[in-house]
């Protein structure tokens, strides 16, 4: 059975950019494991899915930077306050 791993929306978001006004927002997190992350994954918040990994790159520190796309139609529950992180599905 094939591992998914996702990003996971926990209390508190750390970012590194984000659009502003009616767009869609995107923006960067840096880890320093990426968890097998891959573009086109689903970003979700207590198991609804609210934007999706758009690249996922290395920076100059090794490590894995990010990048996600929430749809302007749910950009409301995401705060600069929040932080994500990386789990399997199953916890």
């Amino acid at each position: 059975m094939k591992k998914f791993y996702g990003i996971f929306l926990s209390l508190i978001l750390l970012f590194l950019g984000a659009c502003q006004g009616q767009e869609d927002m995107q923006f960067k997190i840096a880890f320093t494991e990426g968890g097998n992350i891959k573009v086109g994954e689903k970003v979700t918040l207590k198991g609804q899915a609210i934007g999706e990994v758009r690249d996922v790159s290395l920076d100059e520190r090794n490590n894995v930077v990010v990048t996600v796309l929430i749809p302007k139609e749910h950009k409301q529950r995401v705060y600069r306050e929040s932080i994500f992180s990386i789990q399997s599905p199953n916890g």
